[in-house]
């Protein structure tokens, strides 16, 4: 939910949280964890989710997520302060390569999906 987390006031999202919330109490109850262990790790997912943006939209512009600043520069992304231990952590994501047009409708864009081919895009992720 952290990461989803600044839509709950959306009415759009009305439906999403709480099935979500009660998504991820069903699995805490499960595994035996509280909300609040749970919790503990929560802003990492978060900063996970930004760092992935960052390189797979190419942002340049930072983003604020609690003390870090996420910023994509080509294949690198920087976060500051350093939540790397200075060192620059090597990643790999397996995408889709869409090409970078207008689409006019869903089904247009679920046929550039199916049509795109799979691509392997590498870069690291550090301080500055």
């Amino acid at each position: 939910m952290t990461v989803y987390d600044r839509y709950r006031a959306d009415p759009e999202w009305a439906g999403f949280v709480p099935a979500m919330e009660a998504h991820r109490d069903r699995l805490l109850g499960e595994c035996g964890l509280t909300l609040a262990e749970l919790a503990v790790d929560y802003p990492f997912v978060r900063l996970a989710d930004l760092i992935s943006l960052a390189f797979c939209a190419e942002w340049t512009d930072d983003n604020r997520y609690g003390p870090w600043v996420v910023r994509g520069a080509g294949a690198r992304v920087i976060v500051t302060p350093d939540a790397f231990g200075g060192e620059a952590i090597p990643f790999k994501v397996t995408a889709r390569e869409i090409p970078r047009r207008r689409f006019t409708s869903d089904t247009d864009v679920r046929e550039a999906v199916a049509r795109a081919p799979v691509v392997t895009l590498g870069g690291t992720v550090g301080y500055l």
